[in-house]
C-alpha cells in the first residue's frame, strides 16, 4: 500500500481496536489515515480467528460491519479493505442502495467476513434476514457525526443494526470532526467509551493554504448578481492555478449546476496558459556547470519534465465534472473515476456539494475552493480535508466569500493559523 510507517492516529489506535474490549472513539482531522486505523486491526484479528489464534463464532458470516453515510466512502473503505485482503486473506464487499440487490444477497451467501455498506441498504438487508450479525463482533460508524448527528434518518437506520448485533459485540466510532452534543450522546448511549484522538482535531490538516477572497463590490446587490461575481473570480482563480485536480464545494445543487455550466463556457473559451516570462527565455540545455554533474543534470532534467508537463495541462481547457445527488448513478461513478485516475494532460475540476467531502480520497487534488461557505465550522473541516492528504503534502483552500461572509470565513483562517480548533472540542476522558 506504499506506507513506511503509520500516522499518529494509526499507531495510538491498533492496540485499542485490535484488543476489542471496548466501545471506542477514533477521531483525528481528514486525511490523517483514519480508515486503516481501524481496518489495519480488524483484519489483523480477522487472520487470527480464521487461524483459531483467536476465538470465533461462524466464519461464513459477517464478524465486521462498517456502516457509512455515501456511496463514495463505501468505495473507498472497500478498496482499502481490499488492498488489505492481498496480505491478511479476508472477503468484503460493499452493499449501497444504488446496487442490485440480487447480487449483494448472491454476495452474503457466499460468506463474508467483513462487509461495509450504507445505512438503508444495510438495514433493509438485516431486516429481511438476508444479513446475519449474529457473530459480528465489532460495528464501525464511519462519519459518525454525520450518521449520530442532526440527519435523523440516519440514526434511526443505524439503531436496528446496532440492535441485532450480539451483546458482546463493541461499537468503533470514526470521525474528522465530534461536536459536542452529538458526544453527549454518544456518552449517555455508551457510558464506558474510551478515545483515540490526534493533536489536531478540529483543525485543518498540516500543509494547507487557507486564502480568503473577497467578491463583494457593485451597488447591485442581489443572490445573482453575487453569484456572477463569485462565479466570475472562479474562473480567475483557475486560470492562476495550475493544479491538475481541483475540487468545487457548493452548498445546494443549484449552485452547483450553475457554476459547472459557468465554467463549460468561460473555462473553454479562455485556456488557462502560463506566458514565458520576457528576456528570460526558457533553457532547453542544462547550464554548463550541470553537465559535469550527472546527478544534478538528472534533478535537472526531472524538473523540465514537470515543468512541460505542467504547460501542457495549463494549454488544455478544463474538464468540468459535475458530482451531486442529482446526477444519475452510473454517471456520477464515472465522474468520480476520472477524477480519481492518473493525470492526464488536461487539468479537471469536480464540482460538488458536500457529498465530495465524506469519501473523496484524492492524493492528487491540490486545490479545494469553497464556492460557497460551509454552514457549520464541522463542514469546513471536511471540505478542507479533501487536499493535503497525506503526512507531507501540501494543498490550497480558497474561500469565495460576499459582505458579512468576509469576516466570517477570515476568523476561520485566523484560528487555523493559530493551530487552534475550529469549534469548541468536547470533552474527552483521558
Amino acid at each position: 500500500m506504499g506506507i513506511t510507517s503509520p500516522s499518529h492516529i494509526q499507531a495510538s489506535a491498533f492496540q485499542p481496536v485490535l484488543s476489542g474490549k471496548h466501545d471506542l472513539l477514533i477521531a483525528d482531522h481528514a486525511g490523517s489515515g483514519k480508515t486503516l486505523a481501524y481496518l489495519a486491526p480488524l483484519a489483523q484479528k480477522l487472520m487470527e480467528q480464521e487461524r483459531g489464534l483467536l476465538p470465533s463464532g461462524p466464519l461464513n458470516v459477517p464478524r465486521v460491519l462498517v456502516v457509512v453515510p455515501t456511496e463514495e466512502l463505501c468505495a473507498q473503505v472497500t478498496k482499502v479493505a481490499r488492498s488489505l485482503a492481498s496480505g491478511i486473506p479476508f472477503r468484503s464487499s460493499s452493499f449501497t442502495g444504488g446496487r442490485p440487490l440480487a447480487t449483494q444477497k448472491q454476495a452474503l451467501q457466499r460468506g463474508l467476513d467483513l462487509v461495509v455498506g450504507t445505512p438503508g441498504r444495510l438495514t433493509h438487508l438485516a431486516s429481511t434476514g438476508t444479513l446475519d450479525l449474529s457473530a459480528c463482533h465489532t460495528m464501525v460508524l464511519d462519519e459518525a457525526d454525520v450518521l449520530l448527528g442532526d440527519a435523523a434518518a440516519f440514526a434511526q437506520q443505524v439503531e436496528p443494526l446496532r440492535k441485532a448485533l450480539p451483546p458482546s459485540a463493541r461499537v468503533l466510532l470514526v470521525t474528522a470532526t465530534m461536536p459536542e452534543p452529538t458526544w453527549l450522546q454518544v456518552q449517555a448511549a455508551m457510558p464506558e467509551i474510551q478515545t483515540c484522538t490526534g493533536p489536531r482535531l478540529h483543525q485543518s490538516v498540516p500543509g494547507v493554504r487557507e486564502q480568503v477572497l473577497d467578491c463583494s463590490g457593485g451597488d447591485d446587490i442581489s443572490e445573482e448578481t453575487g453569484f456572477v461575481r463569485k462565479a466570475e473570480r472562479l474562473v480567475k482563480l483557475m486560470a492562476e492555478n495550475a493544479e491538475p485536480r481541483t475540487i468545487i464545494f457548493c452548498n445546494k445543487i443549484e449552485t452547483a449546476r450553475k457554476v459547472e455550466n459557468y465554467l463549460k463556457r468561460h473555462s473553454q473559451a479562455t485556456p488557462t496558459q502560463t506566458p514565458t516570462p520576457r528576456g528570460r527565455p526558457q533553457r532547453s540545455m542544462p547550464p554548463d556547470d550541470l553537465q559535469q554533474q550527472p546527478q544534478r543534470q538528472s534533478q535537472w532534467q526531472s524538473q523540465q519534465q514537470q515543468q512541460q508537463q505542467q504547460q501542457q495541462q495549463q494549454q488544455q481547457p478544463l474538464v468540468v465534472l459535475p458530482h451531486h445527488a442529482a446526477i444519475e448513478a452510473r454517471l456520477r461513478s464515472g465522474n468520480l473515476q476520472a477524477f480519481l485516475a492518473p493525470q492526464g494532460s488536461a487539468p479537471m475540476a469536480l464540482v460538488c456539494t458536500d457529498r465530495a467531502s465524506r469519501g473523496l480520497d484524492s492524493a492528487a487534488c491540490g486545490h479545494v475552493v469553497l464556492f460557497d461557505l460551509p454552514r457549520d465550522p464541522s463542514e469546513y473541516v471536511r471540505r478542507a480535508g479533501r487536499t493535503a492528504r497525506g503526512t507531507s503534502s501540501v494543498g490550497t483552500v480558497s474561500i469565495l466569500v460576499l459582505g458579512r461572509q468576509v469576516k466570517v470565513a477570515q476568523q476561520i483562517v485566523a484560528r487555523n493559523e493559530r493551530q487552534l480548533p475550529i469549534h469548541r472540542l468536547p470533552t474527552l476522558p483521558d
